[in-house]
């Protein structure tokens, strides 16, 4: 009886450490809308100023694809972290999914910006053109193959009425989430590689002559998006590795 009632009140606190959890990956995901919303406003006046008047070009369409379909996700993760009714795996199933394509669906417009960036930084080359069409798509392929595996391994708690927690995940293949991030550090590494290549390349074919401007160029709008968004991805396989097996370690995967 005494091994009964241990078991129960493990499972308890088991259940209550994953419903705080939750609550920080619910306030996570309000704080990251608060402060997208935030950059926005501040930086609209110069959206308007630069972007607007501008022709229509891939860059473009990336750039607002990028801007405004942060504010979609936005939505689609309200609708998930925002539904406390919901409860269980049948329930919470598609909104969690949802959630973390859509999740992974940004991180590949950020990434796309870097591509076209690399392909513009070689001149226009073809063959560059030719090998980042087919690393994208198959990094990215990979990515979503992985992200539907994962997505089937997670486990949400089914809690009484009484209680409004919303979805609480309490299981999920952590090693298939890292998996994810590492290819997007990879390909993120290939592209930077890549553009230092041309660099060097360049540099060579012209004598020096163009260093000046393509360095400049270079650690302006290269090296520091890379460092970003490297950044995000190594945050968050340390936080799959790190976090407590309770929940908590999808926080990422469904903020970032």
């Amino acid at each position: 009886m005494s091994s009964t009632a241990a078991q129960q009140a493990a499972a308890i606190r088991a259940l209550i450490e994953a419903m705080k959890a939750n609550r920080t990956v619910n306030y996570a995901a309000i704080g990251m809308t608060a402060l997208i919303t935030a950059d926005y406003l501040h930086t609209l006046p110069r959206e308007v100023q630069l972007m607007w008047p501008t022709k229509l070009s891939v860059p473009k369409v990336l750039f607002f694809l990028v801007r405004y379909y942060t504010f979609v996700h936005s939505m689609l993760s309200a609708w998930h972290h925002g539904a406390v009714a919901l409860t269980g795996d049948a329930a919470c199933y598609q909104p969690f999914a949802v959630d973390a394509y859509s999740c992974l669906v940004t991180h590949a417009l950020c990434e796309a910006i870097s591509y076209v960036r690399a392909y513009a930084f070689s001149g226009r080359n073809r063959y560059v053109l030719g090998f980042l069409v087919i690393l994208f798509v198959s990094i990215h392929s990979v990515e979503f193959y992985i992200l539907a595996k994962f997505v089937k391994t997670v486990r949400f708690a089914t809690l009484p009425p009484p209680i409004q927690a919303g979805c609480v995940a309490i299981k999920g293949d952590n090693r298939a989430l890292s998996l994810i991030f590492e290819l997007i550090l990879v390909s993120l590494a290939t592209v930077t590689i890549l553009m230092i290549a041309t660099a060097w390349w360049r540099r060579r074919q012209s004598h020096g002559a163009e260093a000046g401007s393509l360095l400049k160029l270079f650690y302006r709008d290269g090296i520091f998006y890379f460092i970003f968004l490297s950044t995000l991805a190594v945050a968050n396989i340390i936080f799959d590795h790190t976090a407590p097996s309770n929940g908590l370690q999808f926080t990422m995967v469904q903020c970032t």
